[in-house]
């Protein structure tokens, strides 16, 4: 079982799946191949079809280079298209790791860190729940294993400061997604609201709220974790 890094809790102490110390195996690159297989069937941009290609024709040491850059949500060198593409390939191989973990309850979990339990990655967005006897709170999601952990709202999911936190959006949006600014770090991060859209979903309507990262960012504030799969030219 992997260690944690410094400073950062799961449930049981220790992240089973931690990204920073991950080695590339081979199951990631299956996930990768069935991903450019079917893609490959549909109708694509020029970019996307080129990025496919190319990957379709790295070895496999390069293209664990770039899965270990993208896990730690670096592209280095690779453009953006085909980071994107690998990234897709982890979110499967580590979602499904973490799904054949047995996890507790998630509303007797005590409040966690600013990392994931499971793999130690930041949170690229937060959810406030509707349903159930977890209305009302607030999750952080995790960007590679879809892993939620609970943190009280009005608190900044990058620094923990409870000062200075307030919430922007764009006029007539509906409320669904708000970006949740800290003063005392200069970040935002994404929190969506399942009241105002029960069928939201935070990967989905980041992607789609593009809009509110350009306001939010335009004023001041820096995004605490970027979505991989907003990285510029990866059409």
């Amino acid at each position: 079982m992997a260690g944690t890094a410094p400073g950062r809790r799961s449930w049981l102490g220790i992240a089973p799946f931690d990204r920073n110390r991950w080695r590339p195996d081979t199951s990631w690159q299956r996930a990768l191949t069935v991903i450019l297989d079917r893609l490959g069937r549909t109708a694509l941009t020029a970019e996307t079809r080129s990025a496919i290609d190319r990957l379709a024709k790295q070895d496999a040491h390069a293209l664990d280079t770039l899965a270990t850059q993208a896990a730690c949500f670096e592209t280095g060198e690779a453009e953006p298209a085909a980071a994107c593409l690998v990234f897709a390939a982890l979110q499967v191989y580590w979602s499904g790791m973490a799904g054949a973990l047995a996890q507790p309850d998630p509303s007797g979990i005590g409040e966690q860190t600013d990392a994931c339990p499971i793999c130690s990655s930041p949170p690229v967005a937060s959810v406030v729940h509707s349903a159930g006897s977890l209305a009302g709170s607030r999750f952080l999601l995790c960007p590679l294993c879809a892993t939620e952990w609970h943190m009280v709202r009005i608190k900044c999911a990058n620094c923990g400061s409870t000062k200075g936190i307030a919430y922007l959006e764009i006029d007539g949006a509906g409320g669904i997604v708000k970006a949740e600014t800290c003063d005392e770090c200069r970040t935002y991060t994404k929190i969506i609201y399942t009241e105002k859209a029960p069928s939201a979903d935070a990967f989905a309507d980041d992607l789609a709220s593009v809009a509110l990262d350009v306001m939010v960012g335009e004023a001041g504030w820096v995004r605490a974790t970027p979505n991989p799969f907003l990285i510029p030219g990866a059409g």
